[in-house]
């Protein structure tokens, strides 16, 4: 970790390329920010590429954000450029900087600090290509410089991280991070979650008399179907085998059973085919709603309580079980 002095600032201080909007107050930026230039040996193992910043931890784990603008803010705000779901950042918790063929990191005095290469932040230091940085208690992120063909790659790698290959839907991995995440920002800010869990009834007929194929593309239709029927603040992922979870923000379990019963009315009307054979299909769902102490109050219990109630929607099929 290399640190700048902070000689002829005035001339950035002074520049519109600051957005001040952009840049807290408290934020150390206001009085010390470094101007030389790159050493002509970076100059040169950096020619046709870019900077970006690759978060390697965390619920946006995988996501490849490239420095093209002068100043990108960090923090839980959502008028930060990138603001991950982790309640150990502050609001406004760092800053990065383009600054003259340079990328620079200063930590906007947060409450939890941050760290390059296990070092805390007390002043703006310069990223080199491989610096691993860390913000509050579990966002970490990782400096590199690479060519737009690497950067299309890694943002190509990023999204197959996410996503199970065969619906296009989030996947178990992301689901339980971004689980856990969505149970702390309820709880920090006392909002309603809700859990449901989907699953395709005798989907093992369809695989037996059809074939894994004809399963395979039902199991995309089915994807499909729910996935029009969400709202932007849902989350739907495949939880495995004929499996679906989805995580309703700020909804109660009166809401949300009516949103289950919406998808479970979809599923049962959608026409699905295989060649020329049509499929009658429907599913079933438990719904969970978060509690606020004691049982109930974390991701795992959550995700048993909508599965107990699954397992008694099962056991007449087509149907939603709240309670």
């Amino acid at each position: 970790m290399e640190s700048l002095p902070p000689s002829s600032r005035e001339r950035y201080v002074a520049s519109e390329r600051w957005e001040p909007r952009h840049i807290s107050s408290r934020s150390p930026l206001r009085d010390s920010v470094p101007t030389q230039p790159i050493n002509p040996g970076d100059t040169e193992t950096t020619v046709g590429k870019r900077p970006l910043i690759i978060i390697t931890g965390g619920v946006d784990a995988g996501r490849v954000v490239p420095i093209d603008s002068s100043v990108i803010t960090i923090g839980r705000s959502l008028d930060c450029a990138i603001h991950p779901e982790d309640p150990g950042l502050s609001r406004v918790h760092a800053h990065i900087l383009s600054v003259d063929g340079q990328v620079v990191f200063a930590d906007a005095q947060s409450t939890n600090g941050s760290r390059v290469n296990s070092e805390r932040v007390r002043d703006p230091v310069r990223l080199q290509d491989g610096d691993r940085v860390q913000l509050g208690t579990s966002t970490t992120m990782m400096f590199t410089i690479a060519s737009d063909d690497e950067v299309e790659y890694l943002s190509e790698a990023y999204q197959g991280s996410l996503r199970d290959p065969l619906t296009g839907l989030f996947n178990r991995r992301y689901l339980d991070t971004a689980l856990a995440a969505e149970v702390k920002l309820a709880k920090r800010k006392q909002l309603p979650l809700s859990l449901l869990l989907l699953d395709l009834d005798h989907f093992k007929r369809v695989n037996d008399e059809f074939g894994h194929q004809a399963g395979d593309e039902v199991l995309r239709k089915a994807a499909a179907v729910l996935s029009a029927e969400l709202r932007a603040e849902d989350l739907l992922a495949r939880f495995g085998g004929e499996e679906f979870l989805m995580v309703a923000r700020a909804t109660a379990l009166p809401d949300a059973y009516i949103v289950a019963e919406r998808l479970r009315s979809a599923v049962e009307q959608a026409a699905f085919r295989w060649k020329e054979h049509a499929i009658p299909l429907t599913v079933s769902v438990g719904v969970a709603s978060l509690r606020f102490d004691g049982e109930g109050s974390s991701p795992a219990a959550l995700i048993a309580e909508a599965d107990k109630r699954l397992y008694a929607a099962k056991q007449r099929r087509n149907r939603v079980v709240g309670a």
